[in-house]
């Protein structure tokens, strides 16, 4: 099957963004060993919160390692 221009952009976006929180998730992978066990028990708002927390403490990290 053709794909048109449009979906051709869609997709190569799509990848790109992919590619991009498959790193991240591997770099808080690294940090927080939370996110690795399963989550499937887990309703939507304790994921968020867990990952919010984990985004935040993860960007906390990299502020104080700079400034020391």
């Amino acid at each position: 099957m053709s794909q048109g221009p449009r979906r051709k952009l869609f997709a190569k976006c799509q990848e790109v963004v992919r590619k991009d929180v498959e790193q991240t998730f591997s770099v808080l992978k690294s940090r927080f060993i939370i996110i690795c066990g399963p989550s499937r028990a887990w309703n939507m708002d304790t994921m968020k919160d867990i990952m919010m927390t984990c985004i935040i403490l993860y960007n906390m990290i990299v502020v104080d390692e700079d400034i020391h």
